[in-house]
């Protein structure tokens, strides 16, 4: 990918701290639902960089794995995806199984981001890739993050200006409206990725913070593990609003309890995200 330095407000025109942070990040974070750098590749350029210069500046970032695409493509009413990807992930393909996968390494790849100190601010749908391998369960549908260049090295915040808008939690729209000046924490990445496994449940696209807030409340209890961890993920008050370690361990916990069964050592191939373990809400 060709990558632009990103200017921040008040800095130069060609100041390449955003993506000087981003390749640092990149260089040091080890996670197999993180895109890896595999290598920076600086274009040479007989001129001058000076702040009057009219050809920007760019940087070619050679990333690892190669996506096939993006969740964009599950974010769609279209059930066509599904049917293909029964193929890859030997199970029933219904989209909150599709939803609920994401989500688990999906957010096991935030929880690792936030155990470092760093904050994505980016999480959506642009932002998290597909590779998906061979039909059977040994080769399963993968996803991956990326995108950090919006990434925050911090426990909390106040800089309301990271991210994309309609995923921006409720706590983060009320710095920018000027509501409030009290900073915010990780679990604004915790409201991003629940409105994106939302998304892919439905089918239904967020369109502004308005209506992210509306879908959040209609957000259903199915009974299930999965989407009371999402409902829990979806809360207005970020001090009720689970963070991302509990719902990681919601999801493993789901998921081993169903492997460990009779049921699944005897072939058959049940959903382990279709059961209610009766876990307390989280």
């Amino acid at each position: 990918m060709t990558a632009r330095p990103r200017r921040e407000p008040g800095q130069p025109r060609w100041d390449c701290t955003s993506i000087d942070r981003e390749v640092g990040l990149l260089r040091s974070i080890r996670h197999d639902n993180i895109v890896r750098l595999r290598e920076l590749v600086t274009p040479t350029y007989t001129g001058s960089y000076d702040l009057d210069q009219s050809a920007p500046k760019q940087f070619h970032l050679v990333l690892a794995p190669a996506c096939k695409s993006t969740l964009i493509s599950l974010t769609t009413t279209d059930d066509r995806w599904y049917d293909t990807a029964a193929g890859f992930m030997g199970l029933s393909a219904k989209r909150c199984d599709v939803a609920a996968e994401m989500l688990r390494q999906i957010g096991d790849a935030c929880h690792y981001m936030h155990r470092l100190g760093t904050i994505h601010h980016d999480v959506k749908p642009d932002n998290i890739g597909i590779v998906a391998g061979p039909s059977g369960l040994e080769t399963p549908i993968k996803f991956i993050l990326f995108d950090l260049g919006a990434a925050q090295e911090a426990t909390e915040t106040a800089d309301h200006t990271r991210g994309t808008v309609r995923y921006l939690a409720p706590e983060v729209m009320a710095i920018k409206e000027g509501r409030t000046l009290k900073k915010f924490t990780n679990k604004v990445d915790v409201w991003a990725l629940g409105l994106v496994a939302r998304e892919v449940w439905f089918g239904t696209r967020v369109r502004d913070p308005p209506h992210a807030v509306m879908l959040a409340d209609e957000t259903p209890d199915t009974g299930t593990t999965f989407s009371r961890t999402l409902k829990s993920m979806l809360r207005k008050d970020p001090k009720q609003r689970s963070s991302m370690a509990m719902v990681v361990h919601a999801m493993k916990l789901a998921e081993s309890h169903v492997e460990g069964t009779e049921e699944t050592r005897s072939g058959v191939k049940r959903s382990w995200r279709q059961i209610d373990l009766g876990l307390p809400d989280i």
